[in-house]
């Protein structure tokens, strides 16, 4: 009996360790989950085209994306973000639920491949005059100069076994420690079709056409405060 408990504790750990290499390679992994703050509905009227870049980096691609203008990130054709191996979260009115990209996705294997060491969001959006120039408080790293981007340090091997947790604000984007409550389920990136739960916004290491420009958030808020006071008269 003893025997079987030795061989049974060695395959339990040889199974633990196979787990952990698959789970891109050595590179620590997680399940990732982004939301987007309702704040969005009362500061522009409508929920915006929002994308959110989820990038494992090693040393050389973190000091490049820490110090890259996040506008000139996100446009056409931007080497930075082709070279980036990057995964893709797609929000927009009408596609608004939280956003996974699970420990499990092919995403992880790139990273693993580029020796990642830190956990990049960045973020496609409209964003308050102001909040760009200004690090978001807490959990920015140091140096960061845009509140659409966040790092987080790969610290131990222990950080595959936690979700992380993002919240996407009119202000930037900011880690959360747990859930929200009441949270619907995630939609989460499926490892072959690039597809979140059917929503056909999503995409790895591609451009994705946005569902509502960007640059048409404010003119269509205006459009609806104008509106709505001309339905108050």
């Amino acid at each position: 009996m003893q025997e079987v408990a030795r061989i049974g504790r060695v395959v339990a750990l040889t199974m633990a360790a196979g787990a952990f290499c698959l789970c891109s390679g050595c590179t620590p992994c997680c399940d990732v989950e982004v939301f987007v703050s309702h704040n969005f509905q009362s500061e522009y009227l409508i929920y915006p085209a929002v994308e959110v870049d989820v990038v494992g980096a090693n040393a050389n691609m973190a000091a490049r994306l820490e110090h890259c203008d996040v506008d000139d990130y996100f446009s056409d054709g931007n080497a930075l973000r082709a070279d980036s191996g990057r995964a893709t979260l797609c929000f927009a009115e009408g596609n608004i639920l939280p956003k996974k990209l699970s420990s499990g996705h092919k995403a992880w294997k790139t990273f693993s491949k580029n020796d990642a060491s830190k956990l990049f969001i960045l973020v496609n959006m409209p964003i308050k005059k102001g909040a760009a120039e200004a690090p978001v408080q807490g959990l920015n790293p140091a140096g960061a100069q845009d509140a659409r981007r966040i790092a987080v340090d790969f610290p131990t091997r222990s950080f595959w076994e936690r979700t992380r947790y993002f919240e996407i604000t009119p202000s930037g984007v900011n880690q959360l420690a747990d859930r929200p409550e009441d949270c619907p389920e995630a939609l989460v990136l499926d490892d072959e079709t690039d597809d979140q739960g059917g929503e056909p916004a999503a995409a790895v290491g591609k451009d994705v056409p946005e569902e509502a420009p960007v640059s048409d958030v404010k003119e269509k808020s205006q459009g609806g405060a104008e509106a709505s006071a001309e339905e108050g008269k």
